[in-house]
């Protein structure tokens, strides 16, 4: 008896996701799961939509990436002076970019398409790139 290839790769999907869980490396299980929400979007749109809604509550620093995380890390600081090079400034405040509502409509256009890659792709269209 075989075993389809969807069950393998989510066989595969949930130990490494298990694996990264219990290894504690949070930044390495939101990566993980982007992974997973990409390759299962085209199959099942609704597991991508669960998948994102889950990621985006846990996820307190919205996305960002984990190389630009300062924290822990001592910034340079001048060999004579001994004053530092940067500035660290912690914002939590965000406004979004003032655009004309042309824009926003386009943008919330391709927003929507890539959410329901499933259904256009059912309907033989593609999204924008």
């Amino acid at each position: 008896m075989t075993v389809p290839d969807d069950r393998i790769d989510r066989h595969e999907f949930l130990v490494q996701l298990t694996r990264l869980a219990l290894s504690g490396r949070q930044n390495d299980v939101f990566t993980y799961v982007r992974k997973i929400i990409r390759q299962v979007q085209s199959s099942d749109d609704r597991l991508a939509e669960e998948l994102s809604l889950l990621l985006a509550a846990a996820n307190p620093r919205g996305g960002a990436s984990p190389l630009r995380d300062l924290s822990g890390v001592l910034p340079p600081v001048d060999a004579d002076t001994k004053q530092s090079l940067i500035r660290i400034e912690t914002s939590t405040s965000f406004e979004p970019p003032i655009l004309e509502p042309s824009i926003v409509e386009t943008f919330a256009q391709v927003v929507a398409e890539q959410r329901h890659l499933g259904r256009l792709a059912a309907e033989g269209l593609s999204a924008t790139k």
